[in-house]
Order: C-alpha cells, then sequence, then structure tokens
C-alpha cells in the first residue's frame, strides 16, 4: 500500500471508532489483542475503556494520522498507522495499527495516555 492508502485507512478507522461502528472495524481489520473476545466486542471494550481513562469529549479531538515505517525485518511488519486523539490536559487514545509484509492491516493496540505519548 502507498502512504496515502494507509493514512485512508488510519483516516477510516477514525472515522468508524469515533462512529461507535466497531463491528465494520472488526470485519476489515480485526484485532490483535482480542485474546478470547469477540474481535468487535474487544474493539468496543479497550476503546470504550480508553475514553474512559482520558479527558473530554472524542468527538471534539482533533485526531491525527501518522505512518511510520518498520526497517527491513524478519518479523513481517512493514508499516505502522498511529491515530491519535488528543483530549484535554494532556490525555487522549492512541490506536496503532500495522501492515504486514502480506499486505494485510490490522489493530494492534488501542490505549489512552497522560502527559504525552510514550509509544
Amino acid at each position: 500500500m502507498t502512504e496515502a492508502e494507509l493514512n485512508e485507512v488510519g483516516v477510516e478507522v477514525v472515522s468508524l471508532l469515533r462512529n461507535g461502528d466497531y463491528q465494520k472495524i472488526a470485519d476489515k481489520y480485526s484485532y490483535a489483542l482480542c485474546f478470547d473476545r469477540e474481535p468487535s466486542l474487544a474493539i468496543k471494550e479497550d476503546f470504550e475503556a480508553a475514553r474512559d481513562e482520558a479527558v473530554g469529549e472524542i468527538n471534539d479531538s482533533k485526531s491525527t494520522v501518522n505512518i511510520k515505517y518498520f526497517n527491513e525485518n524478519d518479523s513481517s511488519l512493514v508499516a505502522l498507522i498511529e491515530c491519535d486523539f488528543p483530549l484535554e490536559f494532556s490525555t487522549g487514545i492512541f490506536v496503532e495499527l500495522i501492515q504486514n509484509s502480506k499486505g494485510s492491516v490490522y489493530i494492534e493496540g488501542i490505549s489512552s495516555y497522560y502527559g504525552g505519548l510514550n509509544a
């Protein structure tokens, strides 16, 4: 995928999360950290938990999408899509998606942050 296409994925995921369309996200991208949960439920639970830990209204966030590339490696990781929802008082939600060497994109993690990104 091109950088523009990866950015489009991030923008789409941001929009779907804002609208609470967890099933569509799960159907299209799945979630690496769903463990024994249904992917859509895992995305919903983890996003809502992160939202509850952060301060502010998610729909007021000026979200950003950043694309980074991995150095050549044996782990099949190609690109990282970072979706940042900055909120009030230096809190926010951070969603990471990975593109692997087969071209698949999946959600790697959903977390809240305080005081800036530590990733």
